[in-house]
């Protein structure tokens, strides 16, 4: 949170004085995060207040009648954020605009993501049409009330579904949104997770509603306890959109097959090369790539791989390096599950030019020991070509065919590893194979007539020459 306050602080044309509050505000939360959840839900609660004091960020191009309208709900974090979800909703706008609608993004405070400051559409760096800001319709009689729905789950996980979804309920549709809808409703509304179906279905008019669901959110609690409740919320959408083959079975079996429909994410990349060796010099020592976000899988994950994983891997293959990149490096250094330095490893944290780690790099290591949904870490990995040593949870609900070999346990994950570090052979079977699934699996063209297919049977207009709207 403190990193999403100092980087739109940072973007936004302000003064000095709202960087302190962020400075201050990241401070507390550091402190409370873990050690007294309920207060963080009331420093919530009062960033909400100063949210509702400012205008709410309106940045739209002028109305197009001639293509069907699209409104995506999105959360605050997707618009700042280079996590998972943010790769998912630039696909879901990639297939729509390449499918002729106008895509407009909703943009929902939800707990987690509060920020100061919401960028336009060009900051932003989403495909869209327009963005429009929401908020919490807060009583400010009440602020402990909105404090209580806020704050964190057990451990400073994020508030648990049933208040998610109450949250979801408060949010306040704009005014001028209001009047541009009262004069044309929308073709189609896409809520991004199932928390925020409440307001995505006040903003339908009654059209057609699609939830992409990201990934079962129930299972992410520790009691996995809440599914029965995420099913029901489900329900009201319809059509459910999974990311992973497994988990569109699971809502196929409560739901119907009728109401689900699985689309795998699609991620476009640079034509890979026919091998490794032809973008690596001759000098560039056998290099192991981490790419991963700050989420609580990723950082127990790069703690085993650099603990457990990579003393082997250097035994067997000594000149190796391994560059971690990404916000889970920081984090999982604050939170002192990782170390600070290690022998042949680059703790890069966070970098400017992904694709460039990526072109370097002899092949990429996925270590995840648990998750829901799909590893958008492994897509991009494939989407660049290169060779990949995963788990089975980074594999998760990927297509059987081409099959992918998971490697769970250290020895097995290091011996692989050192395989693909030092065999240009082997590299070379590795990266096809990637290549195959991403153009069988993940490539745009294969995601775009999928929720094409799912318009149609909504009924969602479709235009005749989508090129020709662009």
């Amino acid at each position: 949170m403190e990193r999403l306050l100092e980087r739109n602080c940072a973007s936004a044309p302000t003064g000095g004085s709202e960087l302190a509050m962020a400075s201050l505000i990241g401070a507390a939360h550091r402190q409370m995060r873990l050690r007294a959840p309920a207060a963080t839900g009331y420093l919530y609660a009062f960033l909400d207040l100063l949210n509702a004091a400012a205008t709410p960020r309106i940045d739209v191009s002028p109305p197009d009648g001639s293509r069907p309208l699209a409104l995506v709900v999105i959360n605050c974090g997707i618009t700042v954020g280079g996590f998972g979800s943010r790769r998912v909703v630039e696909a879901q706008l990639a297939s729509l605009r390449a499918l002729g609608y106008r895509a407009e993004a909703v943009v929902v405070h939800m707990p987690g993501h509060l920020s100061l400051r919401v960028p336009d559409v060009a900051r932003s760096g989403l495909d869209l049409d327009g963005l429009w800001e929401a908020r919490y319709a807060s009583d400010p009689r009440r602020p402990l009330a909105m404090g209580a729905l806020l704050r964190p789950g057990d451990g400073g996980m994020p508030p648990p579904l049933e208040r998610l979804l109450r949250v979801s309920d408060r949010v306040a549709v704009p005014p001028l949104l209001e009047a541009r809808l009262s004069a044309r409703r929308p073709d189609v509304v896409i809520a991004n997770y199932v928390w925020n179906l409440p307001f995505a279905r006040r903003l339908s008019k009654g059209a057609p509603v699609i939830v992409e669901t990201h990934d079962i959110q129930s299972l992410r609690d520790p009691e996995k306890t809440g599914l029965a409740q995420e099913i029901v919320a489900l329900s009201s959408a319809d059509m459910v959109i999974a990311l992973n083959r497994d988990e569109a079975e699971i809502f196929a079996r409560y739901l119907g097959r009728e109401h689900v429909c699985l689309i795998l994410p699609a991620m476009a990349g640079p034509p890979p090369a026919s091998s490794c060796e032809e973008t690596l010099s001759p000098d560039t020592p056998p290099t192991a790539l981490f790419v991963g976000s700050r989420n609580r899988m990723n950082l127990r994950g790069l703690a085993w791989l650099v603990s457990e994983v990579w003393p082997l891997v250097r035994a067997a293959v000594p000149t190796a390096r391994l560059v971690l990149a990404g916000d889970a490096v920081r984090a999982a250094q604050a939170e002192g599950i990782l170390a600070q330095t290690a022998a042949q490893v680059d703790f890069a944290g966070r970098i400017q030019d992904l694709g460039d780690a990526y072109r370097r790099a002899s092949a990429v290591a996925v270590p995840v020991q648990e998750g829901t949904g799909i590893s958008i870490k492994t897509i991009e990995a494939m989407t660049y070509g290169k060779a990949v040593v995963s788990t089975s949870p980074g594999l998760r609900g990927f297509p059987a065919d081409p099959a992918h070999p998971a490697n769970d346990d250290a020895e097995s994950f290091a011996g692989r590893l050192a395989v693909l570090l030092s065999d240009p052979v082997a590299r070379g079977q590795a990266e096809r194979l990637s290549q195959r699934i991403h153009a069988a699996a993940f490539a745009p063209a294969v995601h775009r007539a999928a929720w094409e297919a799912v318009l149609a049977r909504l009924g969602c207009p479709r235009p005749q020459d989508a090129g020709a709207l662009r």
